[in-house]
């Protein structure tokens, strides 16, 4: 082999080497700007939250949000839950992220309460305890799927003001067990969508308290 084409062998091993060099360096750049991008976006998301609902950052250089406090004199609190996955081949386990605010109850509501069309994990209907009714108001049922305790009546479980509540919620949320719920996948969400789902899951949550 002569010395040129050994040559121009090394050089051209060498330019592969440079070429993946440089694509490496540019796919590590996009990510760590987008990681910028998303701790700058969760940086507003908590700067926002604890202006406008005086939350308290538990995690204030997380990644996600983490925060909590008090609102409507319920506790409240918002943070992203990592729903596991099946991948293919050896990849292991996913992770994918899901919003989400919380009120918490101080004890559990006597009714359970799914916004219509969504799936849950937690299934009421599933339980000998729980039975699903309609509620005999339109527009409540055909938003929302209401489970009551056996022997208790709609009314009784529901009153006007809770029942109220959910309808103006906005965006709907869900009542499982002792919390007051909204959840969406993802995190790249606006403040004010967040700040809204705050304000319905405390609102129903303190009518609640209010009606008990």
């Amino acid at each position: 082999m002569s010395s040129t084409i050994i040559v121009a062998l090394i050089c051209l091993s060498a330019l592969i080497c440079l070429s993946a060099l440089l694509f490496l360096s540019f796919l590590f750049f996009l990510a760590k700007k987008a990681g910028k991008g998303r701790l700058e976006k969760v940086k507003a998301l908590n700067l926002f939250l604890e202006r406008t609902f005086c939350l308290v950052s538990q995690d204030p250089e997380g990644i996600y949000p983490d925060l909590s406090g008090k609102v409507d004199g319920v506790e409240v609190a918002i943070d992203v839950y990592l729903q596991q996955y099946a991948r293919s081949g050896n990849a292991g386990p996913g992770h994918r992220p899901w919003m989400r605010v919380r009120a918490q109850l101080p004890f559990q509501s006597n009714i359970q309460v799914q916004l219509r069309g969504e799936k849950y994990s937690n299934i009421p209907s599933k339980s000998p305890e729980w039975i699903e009714k309609k509620e005999g108001y339109p527009p409540f049922d055909q938003k929302y799927i209401l489970f009551i305790k056996e022997g208790v009546s709609p009314e009784e479980a529901l009153p006007p003001a809770v029942r109220e509540a959910l309808l103006a919620a906005n965006p709907p949320v869900a009542i499982l067990g002792k919390v007051v719920s909204w959840m969406k996948k993802g995190t790249d969400h606006s403040p004010e969508l967040i700040g809204d789902a705050l304000r319905s899951c405390s609102s129903v949550a303190s009518a609640i308290l209010k009606n008990s």
